[in-house]
């Protein structure tokens, strides 16, 4: 039987200009914490994050320093998990 080669993605990612490595990360960052955060709105952990949209008097300073502990563990665990 022959083996079938898998070329990963990353070394071919590596060889695009940095610019375009750096979008790509941006891109796929935010996107990632767009799906995260439709998670939270639709999921047994709204009960958690409903602390975070509780705010009656937004400014510039209150609206991302309203979340629950539960909501920042799972957070945390999800960006920071795969690099540990």
């Amino acid at each position: 039987l022959e083996m079938i080669y898998y070329k990963p993605l990353i070394p071919k990612l590596f060889s695009l200009p940095i610019i375009l490595q750096f979008l790509i990360i941006v891109f796929l960052a935010d996107f990632t914490y767009y799906l995260y955060h439709r998670f939270l709105l639709h999921s047994i952990l709204w009960e958690f994050h409903r602390v975070h949209h509780s705010i009656e008097d937004i400014n510039a300073f209150n609206g991302n320093l309203r979340y629950h502990i539960v909501e920042l563990t799972a957070e945390y665990l999800l960006y920071l998990g795969p690099l540990l």
